[in-house]
């Protein structure tokens, strides 16, 4: 959480799994799959 950029980008993500009920901090690989 020092990079206020990263916590956007997990923010993203956060938002996008939300759809998928995946768990949260996702890599960007696991939610193209």
């Amino acid at each position: 959480m020092a990079q206020p950029a990263r916590t956007t980008q997990i923010k993203k993500e956060r938002n996008q799994s939300s759809d998928h009920c995946l768990p949260p901090k996702t890599p960007p690989n696991y939610e193209i799959n």
